[in-house]
């Protein structure tokens, strides 16, 4: 993102999101409820593409326990499942729609010479919906993206079902 982008505001009536998103950023519905967003190709690295998405589901519980658990358990299955894993934060925050979310941001290299800036957040709604979120950019790219998936996240806005 050049230091001038604007934003735009996006809403996607598969997930029930509305969210601020890059200008120059794409959107894509690869299922009905999941909404991904690519970011500008990066030409100094080979066209990669940072993206963004978002997906709902139903939680298979609720309550503040079983988050607590179940964001726990995010956590330890990131740091066993990734080689070279390292933690950059995590945080608790809520949404302005008032939904609570646990944010992971990690790296991890897939292959020598391949390393990833990665955000994990997951938003349970209530009993039926539970929204997870992910982002990834390139390591080199982590300073210019982290901060861009940080503004999308906190923008999130969970919408009611329409009746």
């Amino acid at each position: 993102m050049a230091g001038n982008t604007g934003f735009t505001s996006f809403a996607h009536e598969g997930t029930l999101i509305s969210a601020i998103v890059p200008d120059g950023w794409e959107a894509f519905e690869p299922e009905a409820q999941r909404i991904r967003f690519f970011g500008p190709p990066q030409t100094e690295h080979d066209d990669y593409r940072p993206t963004f998405s978002v997906s709902l589901g139903k939680p298979d519980g609720f309550g503040e326990a079983w988050f607590d658990e179940f964001a726990d358990n995010s956590l330890l299955q990131l740091q066993s499942g990734y080689e070279g894993f390292v933690l950059r934060s995590t945080e608790m925050l809520t949404l302005s729609s008032l939904v609570e979310v646990s944010a992971i941001w990690y790296e991890w290299q897939s292959e020598p010479n391949l390393a990833f800036a990665q955000l994990q957040a997951i938003a349970p709604v209530d009993r039926y919906r539970m929204y997870l979120i992910n982002a990834a950019t390139l390591r080199p790219l982590a300073d210019t993206h982290l901060p861009i998936f940080d503004r999308i996240l906190r923008s999130l806005r969970m919408l009611p079902p329409r009746q």
